[in-house]
């Protein structure tokens, strides 16, 4: 199979040029979720054309590879997820990642013990 090839003018070099393209949609998704995703959560975000619809990472960089669309993952998700047919550019200005934590308020256990303190730093 040969690779994805992009549409012609998908070499993004700004921020901007990156928000005018299709965007991949989260349905199902809170709404302001959905406009996380898509680099749409700012006050001042140029409206934004609607990519296709992805149920989860793996379709979303799926239609990446297919030149469908673009998406706007954190960091780590690009460190995870290398492919050959994605090119993977720092955004600034665009909304931080949150990760949120949460456990029972009774648990003893030491590995939750030890997550959450890794996950808050300490």
């Amino acid at each position: 199979m040969p690779a994805p090839r992009r549409p012609r003018g998908w070499a993004v070099k700004t921020p901007a040029e990156a928000l005018a393209l299709p965007a991949v949609t989260w349905p199902g998704v809170d709404e302001r979720l959905d406009a996380y995703y898509r680099a749409r959560d700012r006050a001042g975000a140029p409206p934004a054309k609607q990519g296709p619809p992805a149920k989860d990472l793996a379709e979303a960089l799926r239609l990446v590879e297919l030149g469908q669309a673009v998406t706007f993952p954190p960091e780590s998700v690009a460190r995870r997820y290398p492919r050959a047919a994605i090119a993977y550019h720092r955004v600034e200005g665009l909304s931080d990642a949150r990760l949120q934590v949460a456990w029972p308020e009774t648990s003893r256990s030491p590995r939750v013990a030890e997550f959450v303190r890794a996950a808050l730093g300490q």
